[in-house]
């Protein structure tokens, strides 16, 4: 599988609180890590630091899994033990009030898993097919999924960012998970919100079908997100082929 993860600070930051990381084990499971952090700019980089760092190191202590079910249910354990860290660190007031956003995507052999929580997002291009897999878990979207909102209205929503779910802000997390079969010819696009709020979905698709390396495709996007003012740190992991 080809593989790449980066993260960016931004031209607009100080600081870079997103985290974003790819691995392959030995029996070829890889793993796609994509984080936001919040809550100031010490506990929101070091909320995102502590998930994906809590995520890694279980990951490689593990060989294998006897079924997508048993891979479902270590991910959702894995996001409860790095959501119960996060709550345990923020009693200390200089950490309190952290949390991240997360989304986790798992590859098998014939599967692929996808957890969410926040307004990060996965998305995916499979036959020629680029479309969003993940919900942002954000009031305005709820709002929109109600009907009680257009998507034009959605666009300048005052409440566009307030997002309602994150790990760290409730005892037991909300995941969302989505389940993909996977092709020869399946790419996973994982990115921060600093991505889509200032890259289309339109060049997104056009990079994400190039014949480029995978590193290449993330640098343009990258670039591309700071050409359009690169106001917030931007993360992104592509997860391409067998």
């Amino acid at each position: 599988m080809k593989k790449y993860a980066i993260t960016n600070i931004g031209k607009v930051r100080k600081t870079n609180q997103d985290q974003a990381f790819v691995y392959s084990n030995t029996n070829n499971i890889s793993i796609g890590i994509v984080c936001d952090g919040m809550g100031g700019h010490k506990a929101g980089g070091y909320a995102s630091l502590l998930v994906s760092e809590i995520i890694l190191r279980e990951f490689t202590s593990i060989n294998t899994f006897s079924s997508k079910d048993e891979a479902k249910l270590w991910m959702r354990d894995v996001i409860n033990k790095a959501n119960t860290e996060v709550r345990t660190k923020s009693m200390n007031e200089k950490y309190q009030g952290m949390g991240t956003t997360l989304v986790l995507t798992l590859v098998l052999e014939d599967v692929i898993l996808i957890a969410n929580i926040g307004d990060s997002r996965a998305y995916v291009m499979q036959n020629g097919t680029f479309k969003q897999i993940s919900e942002d878990q954000t009031y305005v979207n709820i709002l929109l999924r109600e009907g009680k909102i257009s998507k034009e209205e959605a666009l300048n929503h005052p409440k566009k960012h307030v997002i309602m779910y994150a790990i760290g802000n409730l005892e037991i997390p909300h995941i969302d998970f989505y389940e993909i079969k996977r092709t020869k010819d399946t790419l996973i696009f994982m990115c921060s919100d600093g991505i889509y709020n200032l890259v289309t979905f339109k060049y997104l698709n056009t990079i994400l079908e190039s014949k480029l390396p995978v590193s290449q495709k993330a640098i343009s996007i990258i670039n591309d997100a700071n050409d359009n003012g690169g106001y917030d740190n931007m993360s992104i992991v592509i997860m391409e082929g067998e």
